[in-house]
């Protein structure tokens, strides 16, 4: 379709996707995997930057540890590999190998290279083939927001009838042309990464590997959680900038709330992109209000019980803790999230110590738990030329269902 929303736009979904198995892999940025992670972000407990304490990422040894990580969840799971597809997020594949292809090409002539170019889908194509997955197979590289959209294509394909199940990848660097990207762009914090914090100063980059293995209702048997509903929507305002009135973003978290026939006041808990910058923090906030405040500002009063009271569901991030990790950002920060059923806690925004919003429900300092059991979560993404998404994770046992 030539409008790319009306492409994600499924209003009303009989047919549930789930994501059947979450993990995020152990890489530079995520010492001991999923699970230490997890226990990382609940305690509050920042991780060493994976760049300085490595020395500089390397893309090789991430994919191999990804590569394994995919191999082992198939493996242990019995799947179709001839009816298994792969997405992979990623915003730059292995860029060295990409530079040093072309300057061998500029060497010679058309005829005399034979080796094919280390494009996005030849290494997505080189990822699947290696796991013998045989389903569909393409790169998802919409800038930051990559890692959500390849979930949807992934959730996409199964509604199409085109696999029986589907793995989202994601997988991206921070090594120097990634670095001296974001330095030109004044976009890195001299000090430490703190999402919606007054004195916040620019974000932290990070290196990840993570999938998420996702099936039909009647595919799998220990489902995580249900993928509900999603929407994307680009604002196309700035080549980096956000837009300021958060147009894209408040569209495409609107779209998913459609889709999965739930109320604003049905999610339970934002899951936000939460770079650490000024102008995209605020951008966010502007989207928070805008879909679950209501047009006037006025919002349902939430989780009672704190001191000072705040509208609209509990917002955490996990940038501060992992870092920005690219294109893999949306599949490990929504495999984290899928964590918080299990637990029925949130945890905090790592870093943030002084709010700059105070109609926000921020969680810091500590994990909260909510007044009620926590069914829905939304995770939302913002990527460079205005492209946003937005998915709903809704508790296995719960469905869908907008709460009465």
């Amino acid at each position: 379709m030539n409008d790319p929303e009306t492409r994600y736009r499924v209003k009303h979904v009989d047919e549930r996707v789930t994501i059947s198995a979450s993990v995020a892999i152990e890489a530079i940025t995520i010492a001991g995997g999923t699970e230490a992670t997890w226990r990382a972000w609940l305690n509050d407990s920042p991780l060493p930057s994976p760049y300085d304490s490595a020395g500089g990422a390397n893309y090789h040894h991430l994919r191999e540890k990804t590569h394994a990580a995919i191999d082992e969840m198939l493996r242990n799971r019995a799947l179709p590999r001839k009816s298994t597809g792969l997405i992979l997020a990623t915003t730059k594949g292995d860029i060295d190998a990409e530079v040093q292809w072309i300057r061998a090409f500029d060497q010679v002539n058309d005829a005399g290279h034979s080796r094919s170019p280390p494009t996005l889908g030849n290494e997505a194509s080189t990822f699947a083939q290696e796991l013998k997955l045989a389903g569909p197979v393409w790169a998802a590289s919409t800038a930051c927001s990559s890692g959500l959209v390849a979930l949807i294509e992934a959730a996409m394909c199964l509604l199409d009838g085109d696999a029986q199940c589907m793995v989202a990848a994601g997988l991206d660097v921070a090594g120097d042309f990634v670095r001296d990207g974001f330095g030109a762009l004044k976009a890195l914090s001299p000090t430490l990464c703190r999402p919606f914090d007054r004195n916040r100063d620019g974000l932290a980059l990070g290196s990840a590997g993570a999938a998420l293995l996702l099936g039909t209702l009647d595919a799998v048997q220990r489902p995580v959680c249900v993928l509900s509903g999603w929407g994307v929507a680009s604002d196309a305002v700035h080549l980096t900038a956000p837009d300021r009135d958060a147009g894209g973003l408040i569209r495409a978290m609107r779209q998913a709330l459609t889709m999965a026939r739930l109320a604003p006041n049905d999610i339970d808990v934002l899951v936000a992109h939460g770079t650490g910058t000024r102008y995209n923090d605020a951008m966010e906030a502007v989207a928070i209000r805008a879909v679950f405040h209501g047009p006037s500002g006025e919002g349902e009063q939430r989780h009672t019980g704190r001191i000072g009271e705040r509208r609209g569901p509990m917002v955490t991030a996990l940038k501060g803790l992992i870092g920005h990790t690219l294109g893999a950002s949306g599949v490990i920060e929504t495999a984290l999230a899928a964590c918080i059923f299990a637990e029925q806690r949130v945890p905090p925004i790592t870093n943030l110590i002084a709010p700059e919003w105070d109609d926000l429900d921020l969680v810091t300092g500590t994990p909260r738990r909510a007044a009620r059991p926590i069914r829905h979560i939304m995770k939302v993404a913002s990527g460079f030329g205005g492209l946003n998404a937005a998915v709903i994770l809704s508790a296995a046992s719960g469905g869908g269902e907008a709460s009465p």
